[in-house]
């Protein structure tokens, strides 16, 4: 996250590509609870729902585990 920080985008997927996600995702998710606070709407909950509910099949779990383990072999392979 240091390297998005600093505007180093390869850096950054080098060191942990599921980084990139986790950075947007703190940019987004407070971006939309305060449009929700402001607005008086449920935004980020309906977005949330349908998330989860697209999160739970199957298919989604085991690519999801898949990328897991793929960004972890990734990191041991770098001497992580």
């Amino acid at each position: 996250m240091a390297c998005l920080l600093h505007g180093h985008l390869l850096q950054a997927l080098y060191w942990n590509p599921i980084g990139i996600l986790l950075m947007a995702a703190m940019v987004v998710i407070p971006l939309l609870l305060l449009y929700d606070l402001l607005k008086g709407q449920s935004v980020y909950l309906n977005l949330y729902t349908s998330a989860e509910q697209f999160i739970i099949k199957k298919p989604i779990v085991y690519v999801a585990v898949a990328l897991m383990v793929i960004n972890w072999l990734w990191n041991i392979n770098k001497g992580l």
